[in-house]
């Protein structure tokens, strides 16, 4: 897409989308990815497609892995626990913390345009008035 060009207006995503924040274990999260990397890609690459995007987070400009980023189809929470919890970084206790929040994937390259003709056609479902833009 050139710049100025607006972008496409796709269809909203009809498949439930779960955004995952993982937040590292301080006491030797190094060694515990280490350990279980192997299980833990391997299921990744057995589920690769329950999967939109995944992969570690850092802070800044450090090196160090502080937690993991997971953007997964699932219908429920219940659904997107269900698949994280089988994941061996979950099982081995790498994460301290795990939280589960709805996405709606609605602008980005990701998705090929957005999902809004107009900023009219959003406005009910951005105040909580509607549930979708069509």
């Amino acid at each position: 897409m050139k710049s100025g060009q607006k972008p496409a207006v796709m269809p909203r995503s009809e498949k439930g989308v779960f955004a995952v924040w993982c937040e590292d274990n301080p006491a030797g999260a190094a060694s515990i990815r280490e350990s279980a990397l192997d299980g833990h890609l391997a299921y990744i690459e057995k589920h690769f497609h329950r999967y939109l995007v995944a992969g570690p987070m850092r802070r800044g400009d450090q090196e160090l892995i502080c937690g993991s980023l997971l953007v997964v189809l699932a219908e429920t929470e219940a659904e997107a626990r269900e698949l994280i919890e089988g994941d061996p970084y979950v099982q081995c206790g790498l994460y301290q913390n795990i939280e589960y929040r709805r996405l709606t994937p609605a602008a980005g390259d990701w998705i090929g345009g957005v999902i809004w003709p107009s900023a009219d056609a959003l406005r009910n479902v951005a105040t909580g008035k509607a549930k979708t833009t069509e």
